[in-house]
């Protein structure tokens, strides 16, 4: 299992008023794009957070880490960042619930079961 949301989430809304809406749509596109090149299968979505099974724990971190790549790498305007120094707006909190270790990320929190 895969849960995310965007950290930050909160502050951005407040920041970007109307344009809200893009910025989320621009986050769903690329998470959902690397949880389908992955192998998973989105349960559901609430708000900025997917809750995705894969039939594997180490799909479910390959598609995180996916996901994180493409959205650092995403050319968001300056004001759709939050958080610690510039990450995207849209950075995900991955939490693998698989029982297996996650990646070696200090910044990624990430919880096992």
């Amino acid at each position: 299992m895969l849960f995310t949301d965007i950290e930050g989430s909160t502050v951005l809304l407040r920041r970007l008023r109307s344009r809200w809406g893009e910025a989320l749509s621009a986050h769903r596109s690329i998470v959902r794009a690397a949880v389908t090149a992955c192998g998973g299968d989105e349960m559901g979505t609430e708000g900025d957070s997917f809750f995705v099974v894969f039939a594997s724990a180490h799909e479910a971190v390959r598609a995180a880490v996916t996901a994180q790549r493409e959205l650092q790498g995403h050319p968001w305007p300056q004001d759709q960042r939050c958080g610690y120094g510039s990450p995207p707006a849209s950075r995900p909190r991955p939490a693998n619930r698989s029982g297996r270790p996650g990646w070696p990320d200090a910044r990624t929190p990430v919880g096992r079961h």
